[in-house]
């Protein structure tokens, strides 16, 4: 079994009568590309604002900017700045940012795709410019078709395809009103540097949040980066081939780290690394996670795009006697962990780890026998492609 990791990300758009919409003060954002802090802060952000301390979570923070990003070059006036405000950049510049990087963040490990789907509609004019971006920066596929039973089996068959079958469907049937469906996904499966023999595979428990204590099967590793702040211990784990890491966090107060987590808390936290060696633990897992994201990024301060008469997607489409706004924005989510690996040549983690060679006999251990958290980095491009926590198992 190897280790798998996939994300999707569906927005819907519907129709509603034509409203006012209001008007746009002149303002700029502060970078003109996407830095390390930006990327932290979008992460921390969205991973907060969702959080519940009552289920195993797991988002992309990629996934859910990608998404988005394709939804700001149909946006315009207060609805577009909003969305700028939220992502961190003007659209111009994501676009930039993805033009340039995405044939990068795309590897063998990490697969990624872009899709639009049209209704087949005589009353919907579609913005060709709002295609063309989307083709041009993001490669997105672009299908149209009457929307009927047969388009949502060629979503879901879509879906399918792009998370390399780990998620099967996103949508039950097709929403009448909707006019387009825009979607990214995301899957990711590597494999370890280093396997997890048997003999260090061995069961133990796990306390999960309610304090109740579950069996379940521990992977014990040396691993030689640790990491510490003042509220949290962890170590990285490397994948084969060096591009990704995994980031295991094991906070004392679970709710109070999440609850404070800024971009900076990320980046404090992965400049801390120090190389020891570290008596690493970590459990099997697997679960997958669903959510609605409209309440998250209303929060975050993307209101307008959801209200059926204010939002201002004019550089989208127009649909006659009618304004479009975003009806949902479904995020659906898989990952599973375990022993298995592929042995490669060691990693090279840019960044993070020091040059210096291990110097002192100073020992960690990392047992994560509790509610913890993760990261999966991309080490070349800065980016926690996915964020997750483990907050219960079941055997």
């Amino acid at each position: 079994m190897r280790r798998f990791v996939t994300f999707l990300l569906i927005i819907v758009f519907c129709c509603s009568f034509l409203g006012c919409t209001t008007e746009l003060e002149e303002r700029y954002l502060g970078e003109d590309t996407l830095s390390e802090e930006m990327i932290a802060t979008w992460s921390a952000d969205l991973f907060r604002s969702g959080f519940i301390f009552e289920e195993n979570y797991l988002v992309s923070p990629l996934s859910v900017l990608l998404a988005l990003s394709m939804t700001a070059n149909g946006a315009a006036e207060e609805t577009l700045w909003q969305m700028e405000q939220v992502l961190g950049a003007k659209k111009e510049h994501l676009n930039a940012y993805f033009l340039n990087n995405l044939p990068a963040l795309r590897s063998e490990d990490l697969q990624i795709a872009n899709s639009i789907w049209l209704n087949e509609n005589e009353a919907l004019e579609v913005v060709p410019q709002f295609l063309e971006l989307n083709q041009t920066y993001y490669q997105a596929l672009i299908n149209q078709e009457k929307f009927n039973f047969r388009t949502t089996e060629n979503i879901n068959g879509w879906v399918k395809k792009n998370t390399r079958g780990m998620i099967e469907k996103i949508i039950d049937e097709i929403n009448p009103d909707s006019v387009l469906y825009l979607i990214n996904a995301i899957a990711f499966d590597a494999q370890w540097e280093e396997t997890y023999p048997a003999e260090q595979v061995h069961e133990d428990s796990f306390t999960n949040y309610r304090g109740e204590e579950t069996r379940v099967k521990l992977m014990q590793s040396e691993e030689s980066i640790y990491l510490e702040d003042q509220k949290a211990r962890g170590f990285i784990k490397p994948y084969a081939g060096g591009k990704y890491s995994f980031v295991a966090i094991l906070p004392a107060d679970l709710e109070e780290y999440v609850r404070e987590m800024k971009g900076e808390t990320i980046l404090n936290f992965l400049n801390s690394a120090r190389k020891v060696k570290v008596d690493a633990y970590l459990p099997r897992f697997s679960y997958d996670y669903g959510c609605k994201l409209n309440d998250v990024l209303i929060a975050l301060g993307m209101e307008q795009a959801f209200q059926p008469t204010q939002a201002d997607f004019s550089q989208m489409a127009k649909v006659k006697g009618e304004n479009i706004y975003i009806d949902e924005v479904l995020h659906k989510t898989f990952i599973e962990v375990d022993e298995k690996g592929t042995k490669a040549a060691a990693v090279t983690s840019v960044g993070i780890i020091p040059t210096t060679a291990i110097q002192n006999e100073e020992r960690q251990q990392v047992k994560l026998d509790r509610p913890f958290l993760y990261l999966i980095i991309d080490e070349a491009a800065s980016w926690p492609v996915f964020m997750g926590a483990v907050i219960d198992l079941e055997v």
